[in-house]
């Protein structure tokens, strides 16, 4: 446990703002920061993440039956579903609503933050968010989930989300 907290502990040193000391006047990153067709990695970063709030947020939200049978491939999710039993089931749609929820609140809140706080703020947050989803699917949820995959297509996700928000933060 002691060297996850290490590993935490390295990415939020790398996401953090350089501690007072005086940023550089040009960045030896600028001239890749600009993706092909000019989106910068901060447009990637920023529309990234809102486009997988709304993927995940709005589904989760307003039909979860459904959001389930697309994360779930195959029989995996009318097995498990058979599984519980009808309390279980119910709770399982009241707390996806409630994470569905929260997701699409964080996406709107962060459309509109963007640009308020300062960049390197601002992808500082957003690179540590990425790295803390896409621990919490590679390390927590893969291991034990009926369909790994697609805990690990989701991690894959965060990891080059955060990957885009640390290269806009050294802009």
């Amino acid at each position: 446990m002691k060297s996850f907290f290490r590993v935490i502990a390295l990415f939020a040193a790398l996401a953090s703002p350089a501690h007072g000391l005086q940023k550089p006047s040009s960045s030896a990153f600028t001239p890749a920061l600009k993706v092909r067709g000019g989106v910068s990695a901060g447009d990637a970063a920023h529309f990234g993440t809102l486009g997988l709030n709304a993927m995940v947020g709005v589904p989760a939200t307003l039909a979860p039956e459904k959001f389930f049978e697309g994360n779930f491939p195959g029989d995996a999710w009318p097995t498990f579903w058979n599984k519980c039993s009808p309390e279980a089931r119910n709770q399982l749609m009241i707390m996806t609503r409630f994470f569905g929820s929260a997701v699409s609140v964080v996406g709107v809140l962060q459309h509109f933050s963007r640009g308020v706080i300062d960049d390197s703020v601002y992808f500082s947050i957003l690179a540590g968010s990425q790295i803390w989803f896409a621990l919490l699917q590679f390390c927590f949820a893969a291991p034990i989930s009926v369909a790994p995959k697609t805990n690990y297509i989701y991690g894959a996700i965060n990891v080059v989300i955060a990957a885009l928000a640390i290269m806009a933060r050294t802009a």
